[in-house]
């Protein structure tokens, strides 16, 4: 094999094996980046749901609330 070629084949596995090794580095920082944002954006919204359900369960409290003072209900509980 010529010496030409030789070098050719080194310069060529050098330029291939650090464009690989940039290639997995690179996805490996924007998996780790995805991940983060992803776990991120998940308890977000989590804690925005629990909010969500805590809000309505506080208004059907009150609703119930509401409805025990009504006249009906009061005179229901007299005669029992």
């Amino acid at each position: 094999m010529k010496l030409k070629w030789k070098f050719t084949l080194l310069f060529t596995l050098i330029l291939t094996g650090t464009f690989v090794l940039s290639a997995v580095f690179t996805s490996y920082r924007s998996y780790e980046s995805s991940r983060k944002t992803t776990d991120e954006l998940s308890l977000q919204l989590m804690a925005s749901k629990a909010s969500e359900v805590s809000g309505w369960l506080s208004q059907r409290i009150r609703e119930l609330h509401t409805i025990s003072r009504t006249p009906t209900v009061t005179a229901m509980e007299e005669t029992a």
